[in-house]
């Protein structure tokens, strides 16, 4: 596999490393396996190469101390100082080892070889542990009295060294046997000395890898050279052989190398370092420079006395001024006017200069107006920062001034969208709960304040049916019909579905009269598609202080109120405590309602339809049920309203629509094989874009015939004829029957009754339940069936209670009946007993 396979690219200063280290290797084998044994330098020989080598380690030695020394304390780190101070004590040491020398003249010390080796050995195991302890730890900041401390530490302990050396060394172990070689004792403290240099090295290269300092490759080097040193003496056979001078050789290789990698560390990179900063510097000035000129941003410097030293272009083109008009002019000279928002003049001086002279901290995001000199008028934001010399005075201000006139301008139409309401231009939320707020806050004592929450009946039915364009309209009408109503103690505002009105300083029983106005304003008739129509409006009333003292609590109670008003619709309704229990009671409802199907707590109850001339049942009406496992039985009066505003009638219908067919073939496949259902649709669920095919789904599932499945609409439905139409048309195609359900309550006309595809009229109950008393009623009844024998229609009524009132229905031609003169809601088990005598 080939270099370039492996992907193996190599420094400049790798390839040195790498080549270096390989010769010093071969060289040291060379040694050790041709020159082992055999070479023997004479003491006259060897005595002067082994003291120059010395004296040039010394020298280097002493070098590599000096130049780490006269590093300023307030540059130099604790690092550096360790090494000077341990070089410094191998200098002292070399030169008693040299002293110590046989052959040397006496001084002081006592010439030995072992005092001498003892010397060697001593500063090897000092240089190897103090250079792994030096780079293991980490490298900290020099705290300044400490430097002369540790080079005085470092003499001190090299005196006591010789001082022991010179008087002791004859008592410690030998180093060198009678025969010259060295002794076991020797070599230990060699290889641990190799251990050290060893354990250095790893912790370089793992430092090189990361920074890629070539410093590291050459201390590195030194160290290589240090243990094939210490290697090469362990080798020798007596202590002045060419393999022990090799191996003192090779040290004073170690200590060049050294002495270049601590250069290079302590001098040349820190002036390399220092060369690049004012490179770096001199590019940065030239870059601000040209930031400066060319910045949108305005940027002037002026001095203590407020005279503008410097400007860049950018502000010449702000003030309208050339450069040479404006420089040597005082912030306070007359070239420019500026005022604060609310449009009062200040002078310059004072709005920008003296604060940041008198307080030495900057100003930022400060705004006002500037009027140029030709009558312009500008919004600036204006940030400032004070320039201090070495005694934290202020030499100058630089200033930086920005146009945001477009920015305020749109931060004002942002605010006015914030507290408006887009479509119909009315205070929104927030507006009023501040208005409210302010209200409380100004209330006159006696007078009340009067919150009423309005919110149009059954809005959501002009969106689905006549589109949001119109239920747009309606809202905008609406708007200002309550807009106009406005004066000093009313006021309107739209708040999310709901309109709102405040009332300040009225008496409590004048809340009512103010309720039934709006009401009757909001009746009035709308125009829209060439159609006339009439909507209605529910309204929630709270009153200050008696239904809370807080915005937030009066705001709530009208919203309960609201709710409360439109159950029954066109109507308004003042806060009580039972409406909260209502409120929270509901709340309760929904959300259980919405796992009632999965906890199969919902059931259908069937309630007969009779066709009175023969007795028989000839359909039967699917109603649902739920009977809650803690609550009970929850009447549908309580839970179908709630589903059809929150849209859970969606899914209940479809229940109930999969599982009346399902019911219906059962009963088809025991027999009573004419038999039909209805199911009702509510206005959401008919207006649902897959109706069809939730229909025909359920009669799949069932295999039914769809002949056989009667689906009651209200007339509500055709508050949006076309729409109605095109969905009655492909509910006929698929083959079901379709009633109108509560007919005679709704919006149909007899022209929309002749055009829809309807099978079956139901005659509400409200009209059957006083026919017999009520001759008013009697006509109603009357009129329907006429008509709808006229239309080839069905008719069937609802609410059937007495034997009166069937035999008054027979005389008026209406033959099938619903209602409890015959029977309740049942279960199917018990509607299929009340089928059984049919079949027999």
């Amino acid at each position: 596999m080939t270099m370039n396979k492996l992907n193996i690219h190599l420094s400049k200063e790798e390839q040195q490393f790498s080549v270096f280290t390989f010769i010093a290797s071969v060289i040291f084998m060379i040694a050790v396996f041709f020159f082992n044994n055999t070479h023997v330098i004479s003491e006259q020989f060897y005595f002067p190469i082994y003291i120059i080598v010395g004296f040039i380690c010394i020298a280097i030695t002493t070098t590599i101390s000096t130049q780490n020394g006269f590093i300023p304390p307030s540059k130099m780190s604790r690092r550096q100082l360790y090494i000077s101070a341990t070089f410094w004590t191998l200098s002292l040491l070399n030169l008693f080892r040299l002293l110590s020398y046989d052959g040397m003249p006496q001084f002081i010390v006592t010439h030995s070889i072992e005092t001498s080796a003892w010397f060697w050995i001593i500063i090897q195991v000092l240089l190897a542990s103090s250079l792994f302890v030096i780079y293991y730890s980490n490298d900290l900041v020099l705290i300044t009295h400490k430097k002369w401390i540790i080079y005085s530490i470092s003499t001190l302990v090299s005196v006591i060294l010789f001082m022991s050396l010179s008087n002791w060394a004859v008592h410690f172990p030998k180093l060198y046997e009678s025969n010259g070689g060295i002794t076991p004792i020797h070599r230990l403290l060699t290889y641990i000395v190799c251990l050290f240099y060893f354990g250095t090295i790893v912790i370089l290269h793992k430092r090189y890898r990361s920074v890629k300092m070539y410093s590291y490759l050459i201390i590195i080097n030194a160290l290589i050279m240090f243990i094939l040193g210490q290697l090469l003496v362990t080798f020798s056979h007596y202590h002045h052989d060419l393999i022990n001078l090799l191996g003192h050789i090779y040290f004073l290789i170690g200590t060049l190398f050294m002495l270049k990698g601590i250069y290079l560390t302590t001098i040349a990179g820190p002036m390399n370092q220092q060369r690049r900063v004012e490179k770096a510097l001199y590019t940065n000035e030239k870059k601000l420079s040209v930031i400066v000129e060319t910045i949108p941003s305005s940027i002037i410097i002026v001095n203590r006395e407020g005279d503008l030293t410097f400007i860049n272009p950018a502000f010449e083109s702000l003030i309208g001024l050339k450069k040479e008009d404006i420089l040597q002019k005082n912030v306070a000279d007359p070239f420019w006017k500026i005022s604060k928002l609310d449009g009062t003049p200040i002078l310059s001086s004072q709005f920008i200069y003296e604060p940041i002279l008198t307080t030495k901290t900057a100003i930022m995001n400060k705004h006002c107006f500037l009027e140029r000199g030709d009558g312009h008028k500008l919004v600036l934001s204006v940030n400032a920062a004070p320039i201090f010399d070495d005694n934290h005075e202020i030499t100058n201000i630089i200033y930086s001034l920005n146009d945001i006139t477009a920015y305020w301008q749109a931060q004002n139409k942002i605010n006015e969208l914030a507290y408006y309401d887009e479509l119909t231009h009315l205070p929104n939320r927030q507006l009023f709960i501040n208005k409210v707020r302010q209200a409380i806050k100004n209330q006159i004592l006696g007078k009340n304040i009067v919150i009423l929450y309005i919110n149009l009946d059954r809005f959501e039915n002009v969106n689905h049916s006549l589109g949001h364009d119109i239920g747009d309209l309606f809202l905008q009408t609406i708007a200002k019909r309550l807009n106009s109503l406005t004066n000093d103690q009313i006021s309107v505002a739209k708040v999310s579905a709901a309109f709102a009105v405040l009332i300040e300083g009225i008496q409590e029983k004048h809340a009512d009269k103010y309720a039934q106005d709006i009401l009757s304003t909001i009746q009035e008739p709308i125009v829209a598609k060439g159609f006339t129509f009439h909507i209605t409006a529910s309204i929630g009333i709270a009153i200050y202080p008696n239904h809370g003292t807080d915005v937030d609590t009066l705001i709530k109670n009208a919203s309960t109120a609201l709710y409360k008003a439109k159950e029954v619709g066109n109507t308004f309704k003042t806060f009580d405590q039972e409406m909260t229990k209502e409120a929270y009671e509901q709340i309760m409802i929904e959300s259980e309602l919405r796992n009632a199907i999965e906890r199969n707590e919902l059931t259908l109850h069937y309630q007969p339809q009779i066709n009175v001339l023969s007795g028989e049942i000839v359909g039967v009406e699917a109603l649902i049920r739920w009977v809650h496992p803690q609550r009970g039985y929850i009447s549908p009066a309580t839970f179908i309203p709630i589903a059809e505003k929150t849209g859970l009638i969606v899914p209940l219908g479809q229940w109930v629509l999969e599982t009346t067919c399902q019911q219906l073939k059962k009963w088809h496949n025991k027999g009573f094989d004419t038999l039909k259902a209805s199911v009702n649709l509510s206005m959401r669920q008919f207006f649902q874009h897959n109706l069809r095919d939730t229909v025909q789904q359920a009669l799949n599932k069932s295999q039914l015939d769809p002949y056989f499945l009667e689906l009651e609409v209200t007339e509500s439905v055709t508050i949006d004829i076309d729409r109605a139409l095109n969905v009655l048309d492909d509910l006929k195609k698929i083959g079901v029957q379709i009633a109108i359900d509560d007919f005679g309550t709704g919006y149909s006309s007899l022209s929309h009754i002749k055009n829809f595809p309807v099978d079956k009229l139901k005659i509400d109950k409200s009209f059957i339940c006083d026919i017999t008393n009520n001759p008013k009623d009697a006509a109603i009844v009357s009129s329907i069936t006429t008509m709808a024998q006229q239309l080839n229609l069905k008719v069937i009524a609802e609410g059937v209670e007495t034997e009166e009132q069937v035999r008054y229905l027979d005389k008026l031609r209406c033959h099938t009946i619903q209602g409890y003169y015959y029977s309740k809601p049942i279960t199917a088990a018990s509607f299929e007993d009340l089928l059984k005598p049919q079949v027999s």
